[in-house]
């Protein structure tokens, strides 16, 4: 097991290791293109960075545990929830416009799954 203080050193270590490399690209970077062009590169990078390795990261890890702690019935059903709730958030979050229509069917979404839960405890054994 690692102290607080070789924790803290690799860190360190890491943080200057990520701050050099990233200095360097940059340099030579800005010497061969635009500037703003390079910085938008820089940002689209990150992002994919992001995306593939936090996102991956978490989305899998947590899906990995669900799988070992929950009925399987139930994460099944995390397909058909993350649209209804990204459609919520988009509609709070970024004023996104909800109809009729697509409340009705984020209702049948929401139908199905409770249907599937519900059965779902109608088959565990008392």
């Amino acid at each position: 097991m690692l102290t607080e203080n070789t924790k803290s050193i690799i860190a360190w270590l890491n943080v200057c290791v990520i701050w050099g490399t990233t200095y360097l690209v940059i340099r030579i970077g800005v010497g061969h293109m635009p500037p703003m062009l390079f910085a938008g590169i820089r940002w689209v990078i990150a992002g994919i960075i992001f995306i593939v390795i936090i996102g991956s990261l978490v989305g899998y890890t947590s899906y990995i545990y669900a799988i070992a702690k929950l009925p399987l019935s139930l994460i099944s059903t995390y397909a058909y929830i993350n649209p209804v709730i990204a459609l919520f958030l988009g509609w709070i979050i970024l004023d996104e416009k909800l109809n009729f229509q697509i409340a009705i069917a984020a209702a049948v979404i929401l139908a199905g799954v409770f249907t599937v839960k519900k059965g779902t405890a109608k088959l565990k054994p008392s």
